[in-house]
């Protein structure tokens, strides 16, 4: 395979553009990984919903040290180069299925299915957002992996009803290994699963773009710790310090 920029070879920039997904491997070392596990529980039991700050979720060092380090960007920086920007990181979770119906879960239908940014025209060959989904535990078969409608993000008309929640007959379950991810266009048509095992499901999600993109939340006040001590990468990453000066010259896409 040959690679691009050191991210995506050529042959993963031809299956996000025709099929609308990637998977990513050797995104992050162990050692990170095991760090950002070790941090998830806090973070989603202080409230994830709530907090009224941009990009909160850098409140914590692991997951700051995840978007600094060179392999985690390496495959979004090979589609947007230097006006990469982060626009929204988040958890996802889904608990085991031994704790459905209790007070705090309940239990989800079979399918979710949705865009989760849609750009009438876009080009999928110069997708404007792409959603990365990396999952700090195993998603297989019974554990709900994501499941996605190849090709769907290249019509402007879904294949299903938004947040209908039935299998589809051309879904494809994209099972997912400790530490890999999924880089998807965020025009592709997609679903969680339905964890079913006695695992929880945890998971990061985040969502890249052009650095003129405004950001999800732009009207909130950043994240006090994503900008202290932030190394020039970063301000450009969080799209606080212009990457070029031709911002809207975009060579070698």
């Amino acid at each position: 395979m040959t690679s691009v920029t050191g991210g995506l070879t050529l042959e993963q920039r031809s299956a996000l553009e025709d099929l609308g997904f990637v998977k990513l491997t050797n995104i992050a070392d162990h050692s990170m990984l095991d760090a950002m596990r070790d941090t998830y529980d806090r973070a989603w039991d202080e409230g994830e919903s709530g907090i009224t700050e941009r990009l909160h979720l850098l409140r914590y060092a692991a997951f700051r040290e995840f978007i600094d380090s060179a392999s985690a960007l390496a495959a979004p920086r090979s589609v947007y180069g230097a006006h990469l920007q982060l626009l929204d990181y988040w958890l996802t979770y889904q608990p085991g299925a031994s704790r459905w119906r209790t007070p705090k879960y309940t239990v989800p239908t079979e399918r979710d299915w949705h865009r989760d940014v849609s750009f009438v025209g876009a080009d999928p060959a110069r997708p404007l957002t792409l959603n990365m989904l990396l999952f700090l535990d195993d998603t297989k078969d019974r554990s709900g992996p994501t499941v996605v409608l190849p090709g769907s993000h290249r019509s402007r008309y879904a294949a299903v009803s938004e947040h209908s929640t039935e299998p589809h007959p051309d879904e494809v379950a994209i099972p997912l290994e400790y530490g890999e991810a999924l880089l998807f266009n965020s025009h592709l048509v997609h679903s969680r699963g339905r964890n079913r095992s006695n695992r929880p499901r945890r998971g990061v999600a985040l969502l890249w773009g052009f650095w003129f993109i405004k950001p999800t939340g732009a009207e909130l006040p950043i994240c006090p710790e994503a900008v202290t001590d932030a190394s020039e990468d970063r301000l450009r990453l969080l799209g606080l310090s212009q990457p070029t000066v031709d911002l809207y010259l975009f060579e070698g896409f």
